[in-house]
């Protein structure tokens, strides 16, 4: 009984600096969310091409690490200019409805 109620106020306590803390925590976790996508699609990458160089040399494996760092800074930089872009998009529609 006495680790029902414990479990009770701690989520009760979560539940409150949630609400508190709701813009801050939606930020960051999308930032969060964000940088993971990044990681997970450069990774996936990575092992398909370091794959397809074990493929065509009969096996030799040994450039994951470079061709991660090429795919993160292209995964980086297409998603950096992709939030350009619809940042842009949205501050021309709000122009336009604005008027």
């Amino acid at each position: 009984m006495l680790a029902f109620i414990f479990y009770t106020v701690l989520m009760i306590v979560i539940g409150i600096i949630v609400r508190l803390f709701w813009i801050p925590i939606l930020i960051i976790g999308s930032i969060l969310i964000i940088i993971l996508g990044i990681i997970v699609s450069s990774a996936v990458t990575a092992f398909v091409f370091e794959m397809f160089n074990a493929l065509f040399t009969n096996g030799q494996w040994d450039g994951f690490k470079t061709y991660f760092a090429y795919s993160l800074v292209f995964f980086t930089v297409s998603t950096v200019v992709y939030m350009a872009i619809v940042k842009d998009i949205f501050k021309i529609l709000y122009k336009l409805l604005k008027n």
